[in-house]
């Protein structure tokens, strides 16, 4: 489920919240393992008494138990009926659900900000919404269970009371003995309750069939969007939307080998999303992109999010091989070198920013994306940060976001992407950028 969920297009990973996907990663699989397990094994017990119990009481009346030949084409025209309602009625339960976990992740993750603006009251509403939706498709599910198994056990009700109906006749008829019939009737009473069962299970299977269905379905039907993969990067009249929300428009920009572009603008215009689509995680809406292969992109753009462990267990991935003395070099000048057996959740916004670009930094790339790397620093900080960046990057493409242009003196162009989502492109032929050494020794930025 892990690798179906890493499948999934980025596009399709920023619709739903993560509690959404830890429902369909963990909980519905384990839900649906474990009841299926326990199904089959009471469907096997189940199984071999009604068998065992039929052909006893056949043994013992045929007439009496030809009965059952009557209520098993009823039961079966209930269970076409009914357990295919059941199925559907369990997927719009599970996918409420997912949902319901998704929105409690966010709450729980707010504490914070509930607690200071008094936001419980929306977040309350808000929850308990989502709770009636998952109810009503519990209870529509659980309704349908109910009437199958209902009319089952009417059915069979029926068939009891005519087969001691039956054996009650065949002892007068003096066709058979008291002690057979009542040899007979514990037989049959044991596939009354086996037959119970059975139809029980049914709807229990039928809904973890669902559950199964769904898992299965799991990514399938979200395909990712082919991006031509090029030795630069290419973008021709791009546009970009968040559902009905344009973001970028008119988009042209291309770069090559050594190229270094600063991108700059304020808050909300649509800079990250630039970089996500640079880096081949979204698509276009309109337009045309030509981009490199992820394996030979570095890309650090918010939100950025560690995966768990300590430090060097987020920087040690398998593209590191051989870099153990650029690792220490960088993590002695980001002043790391205290914390690399450290969760990056225990560490401060500065220094969790600085592991960031180190991570990006040490990936043997040919693109090298940064999307706000001075953040949470101060002015020495960021110094480094830029020092690092330009040596690192020298002879390679670099795109830098950033709010603050007064590093655009070291890069070739300096693009300034406007409200209105389009881009206004400068260039620095006539300005001499400093060398990477002298960033390191002083603080430009």
């Amino acid at each position: 489920m892990l690798a179906k969920y890493y499948g999934l297009p980025y596009a399709e990973i920023i619709r739903k919240e993560t509690g959404y996907f830890i429902s369909r990663v963990y909980d519905e699989l384990s839900t649906a393992g474990l009841s299926l397990v326990d199904s089959i094994f009471v469907l096997f017990n189940t199984a071999i008494s009604l068998v065992v119990a039929l052909g006893l009481a056949v043994s013992f009346s045929l007439k009496a138990s030809s009965i059952l030949l009557v209520v098993i084409p009823v039961i079966i025209y209930c269970s076409h009926r009914f357990t295919a309602r059941i199925r559907t009625q369990s997927k719009y339960e599970k996918e409420e659900e997912a949902t319901l976990r998704g929105l409690l992740g966010r709450a729980l993750a707010s504490y914070k900000v509930t607690r200071t603006f008094n936001l419980y009251d929306k977040i309350y509403s808000r929850i308990w919404r989502q709770l009636r939706k998952f109810n009503d498709t519990y209870y529509s599910r659980f309704k349908t269970s109910s009437i199958y198994q209902t009319l089952a056990g009417v059915s069979l009700s029926y068939a009891e009371a005519a087969v001691i109906v039956v054996g009650g006749y065949e002892i007068l008829a003096r066709r058979m003995t008291f002690g057979t019939f009542m040899a007979f009737m514990s037989a049959f009473w044991i596939v009354m309750a086996a037959s119970k069962g059975l139809f029980e299970q049914i709807t229990e299977i039928s809904r973890v069939t669902a559950s199964l269905e769904r898992i299965t379905e799991f990514g399938v039907n979200a395909v990712e969007k082919h991006v031509p993969h090029f030795d630069g990067i290419r973008l021709e009249g791009l546009a970009f939307a968040y559902n009905e929300k344009k973001v970028l428009r008119n988009i042209y920009l291309e770069a090559k080998k050594g190229d270094r572009i600063l991108v700059v603008g304020p808050n909300g215009v649509g800079k990250s999303t630039l970089a996500h689509i640079i880096a081949g995680f979204l698509c276009p809406t309109v337009g045309e992109l030509k981009t490199l292969p992820l394996e030979r992109i570095s890309a650090v753009i918010f939100p950025f999010h560690f995966v768990p462990g300590t430090v060097i267990d987020n920087v040690t991935f398998d593209h590191i091989d051989g870099k153990q003395e650029l690792l220490s070099e960088l993590a002695h000048e980001f002043e790391l070198d205290e914390v690399l057996d450290k969760d990056p959740v225990e560490l401060s916004a500065g220094q969790r920013k600085k592991v960031e670009v180190m991570m990006g930094l040490l990936k043997e790339a040919d693109l090298y994306v940064f999307d706000e790397p001075f953040s949470h620093l101060d002015q020495t900080g960021r110094g480094k940060i830029l020092g690092a960046i330009l040596r690192r990057t020298e002879n390679k493409m670099l795109i830098l976001i950033s709010n603050d242009e007064s590093c655009s003196e070291c890069f070739d162009k300096v693009i300034r992407l406007e409200a209105s989502g389009e881009l206004e492109t400068s260039t620095q032929d006539d300005v001499v950028a400093p060398r990477p050494e002298e960033l390191h020794a002083t603080s430009r930025v």
